[in-house]
């Protein structure tokens, strides 16, 4: 069978593409080289603004936790919080979220095709003949939904290897709950201070465990896994949390910031794949879902106007028309605040970093306004961190 769109990944980039194309009336199969539901190394921390761009509900199932607020947390465990009476975020468990996200894609008349991997493809007539485990399938356009090492990209020569500074790393380990954990509130997404270059790291609550990682650049990730056991430890010791026996993943991100190519003839890149992560909060699902509905749209709209050879150039502006300012801040904000030593510091005399987080949850465009803030507040803070004022205050 020809479909008119075939999508390389059954992650959210991927589901989002492939129900969109469906929704429009085009055929849609989803290739997936994983068994539906399948694992995925995640922190599972949903933005609000991220389900605003599902056009569904998710059920209250899929939620481990609500979360309503954010906090702050120094290199000395001094933090301060902000709470709200909306729900900013969703915990969830990556590998129900995905398969849902699938599901959708099925029921708006997309098929789906798991265990099943792309060996190669190639151009022809036209049509782009795809080489899989399970025989060959013919499409129209291609998109790649299949990660940070996507071998769609790598096939069709848009992009062969990352470079270093192209690359987050993060490590996390998931500690099971047996019982409510006192100095930990389920509602709020704690963000710490690692005393490691362009690190950060975070404890997020999934009802009957919790996430705790770190990220960092994959240039300075050589001791990363030692800095996260060390920290780790430290952070237990403090929260009276149990450690026993862990086990740590660790994956790759890209990092967002840089304007790369992301199409190459009838070949298109999402999320992941396409570079499409936020640097600072490392969160890569809103742009994911975003970036899969700008490409339906945009093959929908070549198909209808018989304009096929605009479609790379429509969608690769419209996705950084949209993404690219907020991804330069989000980097800027991350080279910024380096270590994070000092301006983790500054909330506990104004707590401007906590709030521009939690509307970085909520809204797009919420960089300019942190980084105008910094601009402002940055001299004031520097001077009080170097009086020493800083011990005599705990919120």
């Amino acid at each position: 069978m020809e479909y008119d769109v075939a999508v390389i990944g059954a992650g959210p980039a991927g589901a989002s593409a492939a129900r969109n194309a469906a929704l429009k009336g085009l055929s849609v199969v989803v290739i997936e080289k994983q068994a539906v539901p399948r694992m995925k190394p995640c922190a599972g921390l949903i933005s609000n603004k991220a389900l605003q761009e599902l056009d569904f509900d998710l059920p209250e199932e899929l939620t481990a936790q609500k979360i309503k607020g954010v906090k702050l947390v120094d290199r000395d465990f001094h933090g301060f919080t902000e709470k709200t009476s909306r729900v900013i975020g969703r915990t969830v468990k990556r590998s129900e979220f995905d398969a849902y996200l699938t599901e959708k894609a099925r029921e708006a008349g997309a098929e789906v095709k798991d265990s099943t991997r792309l060996i190669n493809f190639r151009e022809e007539n036209q049509r782009i003949l795809l080489d899989t485990s399970q025989g060959q399938i013919k499409a129209r356009f291609l998109v790649g939904a299949d990660g940070v090492y996507s071998r769609t990209a790598k096939i069709s020569g848009i992009r062969k290897k990352w470079k270093r500074w192209d690359l987050g790393f993060t490590l996390y380990t998931d500690l099971p709950l047996e019982e409510p954990v006192e100095s930990i509130d389920p509602e709020v997404a704690e963000l710490h201070c690692v005393s490691y270059p362009f690190s950060l790291g975070w404890l997020f609550h999934h009802e009957s465990y919790l996430n705790i990682g770190i990220g960092t650049s994959k240039l300075v990730d050589k001791k990363s896994i030692k800095v996260f056991h060390q920290w780790l430890d430290r952070l237990c010791q403090q929260k009276n949390i149990p450690l026993g026996e862990y086990k740590t993943q660790g994956y790759y991100l890209p990092a967002g910031g840089f304007k790369r190519t992301i199409t190459g003839g009838r070949v298109y890149l999402v999320g992941d794949a396409a570079g499409f992560v936020d640097s600072f909060s490392g969160e890569g699902i809103y742009f994911a879902l975003k970036s899969g509905r700008f490409i339906a749209e945009e093959i929908a709209r070549g198909m209808e106007q018989n304009r096929i050879e605009q479609i790379g150039l429509r969608y690769t502006n419209k996705c950084y028309q949209d993404f690219l300012k907020e991804f330069r801040l989000s980097l800027a904000v991350a080279i910024f605040l380096g270590k994070k030593v000092v301006p983790f510091q500054f909330v506990r005399y104004n707590p401007f970093l906590v709030h521009s987080i939690v509307n970085i949850m909520e809204n797009t465009g919420g960089y300019g306004t942190m980084l105008k803030e910094i601009g402002l507040k940055f001299p004031q803070m520097v001077t009080r961190v170097a009086q020493g004022k800083f011990g005599a205050q705990k919120l």
